[in-house]
């Protein structure tokens, strides 16, 4: 499938229940919410990036046609979800240049083939990610995230997460 053809499979289709802003036809490029895993998140700021995506969220159900012909090429917004909290899509109007919808397609392509639109940068986040939750993790926690590894029980006295030959311990740290 070329980029285009990617796109046209994505365009915003309403349910019958909904009852929020109504992009339809805009093309959904990817989404993300609060449990989001560290590939999805990585993905969304990716992509958001490549796209210069903008913010947009007026917050009302109707606009005027100036209002919504006023909308960026490439934005992101939000709607609520009961089960997540919260949905951000990221959305490309159908009548934005052509560079714009092939980097879009491209990116769709992409993640088609393979889920990492950026390996470094999701290692990057993840490696963060697991510090974090290192740093702020007890010594009872610190024991859980190396039992069972060969790790020295004395590395959970140390600011950074230690490693393994497996990755045990850093797929514990995210959660995984």
């Amino acid at each position: 499938m070329n980029a285009s053809e990617h796109l046209n499979g994505t365009a915003w289709k309403t349910q019958s229940d909904y009852g929020g802003f109504n992009p339809i036809g805009d093309y959904c490029i990817l989404s993300q919410h609060r449990d989001s895993d560290a590939l999805d998140r990585s993905n969304w700021q990716c992509a958001c990036e490549q796209l210069a995506a903008e913010a947009y969220d007026d917050g009302r159900y109707s606009m005027t046609d100036e209002e919504w012909n006023a909308r960026p090429m490439v934005y992101h917004w939000r709607a609520g979800h009961y089960l997540v909290g919260r949905i951000e899509y990221l959305m490309v109007r159908p009548d934005a240049p052509d560079a714009t919808l092939e980097a879009a397609g491209e990116i769709l392509c992409r993640l088609g083939s393979y889920s990492v639109l950026d390996d470094e940068h999701f290692r990057e986040l993840e490696l963060s990610e697991a510090e974090e939750t290192w740093s702020n993790s007890s010594l009872r926690a610190r024991l859980y995230y190396i039992r069972d590894t060969g790790v020295s029980i004395f590395s959970i006295r140390r600011d950074y997460p230690p490693s393994d030959d497996q990755g045990a311990i850093q797929s514990r740290l995210n959660g995984v």
